[in-house]
C-alpha cells in the first residue's frame, strides 16, 4: 500500500509531525502531496514554525482557517511594516512617569503635583485589535481607582489580567512592596495572596532603582542592581533571593522560561551572563543553583549600559486561560525563539564611548553547546563557543528610551535629519526625522528571504511588498573593549517603517513600541499622544 493511498485525515496526522522544511519538501513531490500539504491545516502547522510561534489555547474559539487567514495578515504587515489602520489616543497631562505595553494593553501612571517619578494612579488603553469583535475593533480606556500609595514603577501581563505595582518611597534601607491588582477593577487581584515585601536590601546608595519581569505566575525584580528575588504573586512564596555587593553588581535580569533566568555582571573580566535554574514546587524549601556562565566578549573594565528582553503575551499559554476582557491571539510566539537584545555603551579612553549592539536567541541560551568547560558543576561557555549564533553591530539604542521586543522581533531608532523646530515657543528644540526599523531575528525567515528574495515572504504567496525590506549582515565590532576572536554570523532581515508623518522635534520625547499585533508611536513633546498602527 502507497503512502498517497493512505485516508487523508491520517496523513494529515502524519504530516503535522513533521517539521517545516519536510514539508516543503514534500511540497514538490507529487501533486497529490501538494495539495495536502496546501490543505489550511499543514499550512497553518508549516507558516506557525516559520514564525517562530506556538500554537494557541485549545479552547480558543478561532477556528484553524481563521487561525491561518490572522497570522498571513499579522506576519504580512510586520515582514513589511505595512499597516492599513492608524488610531491616535491622547493623554490628559504633560508628563507620563511611568508606562508598559502588554498584550495589547498599554497603561500610563498618573502623578500628582511636584510629584513627577511617582504614580498615584493608572489609566489604562486597550488597544485596536481585529480580534476584538465585542468592541469592533476599536480601542477603549478606563481610569483605575487612585491608589492608597504612591507607586515607584509598573508592569503588567494582560493575559493574567494582572498589573504589578512597586511601592517605595526611594529612601536608604525604606520597605518595598510588591502589589498585584486586577488590571480592569484597580483592586486587589483576586487570585493574589496579598502585597508582597521585598526582603530587606541593607544597602546604603541606590535604593529606587528597580527592573522587573513577569513570567506566569512569577515577578522577577532587580532593586538597585545589588538584590535579585523572584516570587509567586499567586501564593507569596519566595522562590530567589540573591544579593551581591557594590563591586559586583547585576546589571540586568530576564527569564529564560518558567523555571530558569538570567542575570547580567557588567562588571566582570570578561561580562557574563549567568543562568539560573529555581525549584517552583510549593512543598519545597527555596533553591537556586547557577548551571551556566556565557562569556561577552567585552572587557569588564568598560561599562556596560543594559540589556532588554520582552515577551508579549505572557507565553505560558498551556498554564492559564485566556481573559474575555483582553483580545487573546490563538497562537504565541516560542520562548526558544525570542530576541535577547543586549545594548552595550562602553565607556573608553576617548571622549567619545564605543557602543555595540549584541542580540542572541533565547535557544541559545537554554542549551550548552558542545566543548564548554565544567567548574564546580557549572558550565563555562567561552565566547568562541556562541558568539556566532549573535547578530552584532557597531551602534546602540541610544536613541530609544525602551527597546520593546516582541518573540524575535525588536525596533531600532535613529537620527536621519534636523532641521530648525516650528512655533513651539515653549521648547527651543530641533525637529528631528527619525528611521525607525523593525530587525527580526528569525533564522528561518532569513533563509526564505536568501533563498527567494526580500520581496518576498511564505505568507504572501505571488506577493512581492515594498522595497524598505533587506537582510543585515553582522558587522562585528573591534577594539581594544573587545576580546578574543569571537565574531557574529546571524543576519537578520531590517524592514524599515517609512510612515511620512513620523517625525518629532525632540526624538529624546519619542518611543517606538510593537506588541503581536501593531506598531506604536509614543510622543511626549508638548502634546502625549500616540498613534497605534494596525493591520
Amino acid at each position: 500500500m502507497g503512502l498517497i493511498s493512505l485516508p487523508t485525515e491520517i496523513l494529515t496526522h502524519i504530516f503535522s509531525n513533521l517539521t517545516w522544511k519536510d514539508i516543503l519538501r514534500l511540497n514538490s513531490t507529487c501533486k497529490t502531496i501538494h495539495d495536502l500539504c496546501s490543505s489550511t491545516p499543514l499550512q497553518y502547522h508549516t507558516l506557525l514554525a516559520i514564525a517562530g510561534y506556538d500554537n494557541g489555547p485549545s479552547n480558543h474559539l478561532m477556528p484553524v482557517s481563521q487561525r491561518l487567514d490572522l497570522l498571513k495578515k499579522l506576519e504580512y504587515s510586520f515582514n513589511y511594516a505595512s499597516f492599513s489602520h492608524k488610531e491616535r489616543i491622547e493623554f490628559p497631562g504633560r508628563f507620563i512617569p511611568s508606562y508598559d505595553l502588554q498584550g495589547g494593553v498599554f497603561v500610563q501612571g498618573r502623578h500628582g503635583t511636584g510629584t513627577l517619578y511617582k504614580t498615584f494612579g493608572v489609566n489604562a488603553y486597550k488597544l485596536p485589535s481585529p480580534l476584538d469583535i465585542q468592541n469592533s475593533g476599536n480601542s477603549i480606556s478606563w481610569k483605575l481607582p487612585d491608589l492608597e500609595r504612591p507607586s515607584q514603577d509598573l508592569s503588567l501581563d494582560a493575559s493574567q489580567d494582572l498589573l504589578v505595582l512597586v511601592e517605595g518611597d526611594g529612601q536608604i534601607d525604606a520597605p518595598v512592596m510588591l502589589h498585584f491588582i486586577s488590571l480592569t477593577t484597580g483592586k486587589g487581584h483576586p487570585f493574589s495572596a496579598g502585597s508582597y515585601l521585598v526582603p530587606s536590601q541593607n544597602t546604603t546608595r541606590a535604593a529606587s532603582s528597580f527592573l522587573f519581569n513577569i513570567m506566569g505566575p512569577f515577578v522577577g525584580l532587580l532593586w538597585g542592581h545589588l538584590k535579585y528575588i523572584v516570587c509567586n504573586w499567586k501564593t507569596g512564596k519566595t522562590h530567589v533571593e540573591i544579593s551581591t555587593s557594590f563591586r559586583d553588581p547585576i546589571d540586568s535580569s530576564f527569564f529564560l522560561d518558567q523555571e530558569r533566568f538570567a542575570l547580567i555582571r557588567g562588571r566582570r573580566n570578561p561580562v557574563e551572563i549567568e543562568i539560573y535554574k529555581f525549584i517552583t514546587h510549593e512543598d519545597s524549601p527555596q533553591n537556586t543553583a547557577c548551571t551556566a556562565i556565557y562569556h561577552l566578549p567585552i572587557n569588564g573594565l568598560y561599562r556596560m549600559r543594559g540589556v532588554y528582553c520582552r515577551s508579549d503575551p505572557s507565553p505560558m499559554i498551556g498554564t492559564m486561560g485566556s481573559n474575555a476582557a483582553y483580545s487573546v491571539k490563538p497562537f504565541t510566539p516560542r520562548l526558544e525563539d525570542r530576541a535577547i537584545v543586549i545594548d552595550i555603551m562602553l565607556h573608553t579612553d576617548d571622549s567619545s564611548p564605543d557602543t555595540y549592539l549584541v542580540v542572541v536567541r533565547g535557544e541559545t541560551l537554554m542549551n550548552v553547546p558542545e566543548g564548554a568547560k565544567t567548574e564546580n558543576g557549572i558550565y563555562i561557555i567561552a565566547s568562541e563557543l556562541w558568539m556566532h549564533q549573535t547578530y552584532s553591530e557597531s551602534t546602540t539604542l541610544r536613541d530609544n528610551w525602551a527597546c520593546f521586543v516582541y518573540g524575535s522581533r525588536f525596533i531600532k531608532i535613529s537620527r536621519v535629519e534636523n532641521g530648525k523646530a516650528g512655533d513651539d515657543e515653549e521648547y527651543e528644540e530641533y525637529s528631528q526625522k527619525m528611521e525607525v526599523t523593525i530587525i527580526d531575528i528569525n533564522p528561518r525567515l532569513v533563509a526564505w528571504a536568501e533563498a527567494k528574495g526580500c520581496s518576498t515572504t511564505p505568507y504572501a504567496e505571488g506577493c512581492h511588498g515594498p522595497f524598505n525590506r533587506t537582510i543585515s549582515r553582522p558587522v562585528s565590532p573591534t577594539g581594544k573593549a573587545i576580546l578574543g576572536q569571537a565574531r557574529s554570523k546571524l543576519s537578520v532581515i531590517a524592514t524599515r517603517f517609512t510612515a511620512e508623518d513620523l517625525k518629532v522635534q525632540n526624538i529624546g520625547r519619542f518611543v517606538a513600541m510593537l506588541d503581536g499585533e501593531r506598531f506604536i508611536a509614543l510622543y511626549m513633546h508638548g502634546s502625549y499622544y500616540m498613534d497605534v498602527y494596525s493591520m
